[in-house]
């Protein structure tokens, strides 16, 4: 039997599926105790396809432990551990509610979200990652050391009760369990990763602040943010271009130091970013000073018509069925070499199978957005920020490199006909053999593209998140949420 696993008798009655992501799915369920304690409880279970792969099996045995230890008003809390039938399964609190990305985007929510809210959410989120890096755990009396590494706006639940939830600890890197970065593996949702990330440079705490930052930026301007380039320059450039479009409507007299609170916690050095700390007491400063609605008043009248609109429980294998506690022989995932997540492969895959692991709130994993030029566009053209639609700029690389490639091609077609004298010519190049292989826009640009990948690659990303996944993206964890 392996420690740590619980062996008493419980059931689950799996009542709708809440969310897939590319290694996990998560359900709402009925935990029975058989002693007449029922109570609603969110699962999240290992796919069977990667129960053989032991670095997946340990990361969801991971989130679980740390879950089980992180204690916060504002981070999901995991129950237990257990095995349902035959899978590895993660039992946490079930949060009804919406996640953020639906609260900011105004097609599902066409509530005006009052500046002093949009400070309490923000707030709320910068005390759950300061909790999670410094606060001395009960067990031990030492932080743990957390870094989620996926903040995005699908990884927040945000209650009717005005209650905010961080999700998704799937791709979390903790200090106090001694396990090591992946080699060569980015994880995260690129849209809200710090340069440092997308770089593969080591991550601190302010590498959460960065992406912290992202998120206060599309939840004051509900805009989407979009990556700012890998050059201190041009990330400079890009983060006051979409600062000073950004409209910010109600914060009046405290727009400045918004502006200035954003532009410090996107800083490209990570050095020169506030601790979480910090930006949560500039937030509460700010709630003061701005007045309106509570987030515990202003939430009931909206998030539920938040849900309504979103709305759109899926169909899961499990629903209707009742599972148990199973015995834990062959708790240990098999040796051997590791799966390959389902996708089309590739770099992006390789960081976003990671990211999916925490997989999943309550949608399909999106792919994440390359880097693209500000958009005035509103968030629901957007599909939510997380959709993974290039910009205009982007379509436009890609379709001068396309040109260029043609180009380089019918050159190469007539050298070689002038190296054969005496033919007549050459065969057309054969476009329908298959199509030719195109650069990622960064190897152009100079921006560093991610790691190359096989067929590992997990599903197409987060936010997500998440998870992402969003989560890699859509996270798995509409965990711990509810529709």
């Amino acid at each position: 039997m392996q420690p740590g696993f619980t062996t008493s008798w419980r059931s689950f009655r799996f009542l709708r599926q809440l969310g897939r992501g590319g290694f996990g799915e998560v359900y709402l369920a009925e935990m029975n105790t058989g002693g007449g304690f029922v109570k609603p409880v969110a699962v999240k279970l290992l796919r069977t396809d990667f129960a053989q792969d032991e670095e997946i099996f340990r990361r969801l045995e991971d989130e679980a432990r740390l879950l089980g230890q992180l204690r916060h008003p504002n981070i999901v809390q995991a129950d237990d551990l257990v095995f349902l039938g035959g899978r590895l399964s993660m039992v946490m609190e079930y949060i009804p509610g919406a996640n953020l990305n639906w609260v900011i985007n105004p097609k599902l929510n066409p509530h005006v979200i009052p500046p002093g809210v949009t400070c309490q959410i923000i707030r709320r989120i910068a005390e759950a990652l300061e909790a999670a890096w410094s606060r001395p755990t009960t067990l031990s009396g030492e932080p743990l050391r957390v870094l989620h590494r996926d903040i995005k706006p699908s990884n927040i639940r945000v209650t009717a009760d005005g209650e905010i939830k961080v999700l998704d600890f799937g791709v979390a890197r903790v200090d106090a369990f001694n396990r090591g970065d992946e080699t060569g593996v980015r994880v995260g949702s690129k849209p809200y990763m710090a340069p440092e990330s997308l770089l593969d440079l080591p991550a601190g705490p302010t590498t959460d602040v960065y992406s912290l930052g992202v998120l206060l930026y599309e939840t004051a301007a509900r805009l989407r943010f979009g990556r700012c380039g890998l050059d201190e320059r041009r990330h400079s450039a890009e983060v006051e271009a979409r600062l000073e479009r950004a409209i910010f409507k109600g914060f009046d007299h405290r727009r400045a130091e918004l502006i200035g609170l954003i532009r410090d916690m996107v800083r490209f050095d990570m050095q020169a970013r506030p601790a979480a700390g910090e930006v949560a007491s500039c937030l509460r400063a700010m709630e003061r000073s701005l007045g309106g609605p509570t987030l515990d008043e202003w939430c009931p009248g909206v998030i539920p018509d938040v849900v309504a609109a979103h709305e759109d429980p899926e169909d899961g294998e499990l629903v209707g069925q009742t599972l148990s506690v199973s015995p834990l022989s062959g708790a240990e995932p098999a040796g051997g070499p590791a799966g390959a997540a389902p996708g089309d492969g590739g770099d992006e895959g390789v960081e976003d199978a990671v990211t999916e692991l925490g997989a999943g709130v309550l949608s399909a994993p999106p792919a994440a957005p390359e880097s693209g030029p500000l958009t005035e566009d509103p968030l629901p053209e957007l599909e939510c920020m997380d959709r993974g639609i290039a910009g205009a700029g982007e379509r436009r690389r890609r379709g001068l490199l396309v040109a260029a490639l043609l180009l380089l091609a019918a050159l190469g077609v007539a050298a070689l006909s002038v190296a054969l004298p005496g033919a007549s010519g050459v065969d057309a190049i054969d476009l329908s053999a298959g199509p030719i292989e195109v650069l990622e826009p960064g190897a152009v640009s100079g921006e560093r593209p991610g790691a190359a990948g096989g067929g590992a690659a997990g599903g197409g990303a987060a936010s997500g998140g998440a998870a992402s996944a969003d989560g890699g993206a859509a996270s798995a964890d509409g965990a711990a949420g509810g529709g």
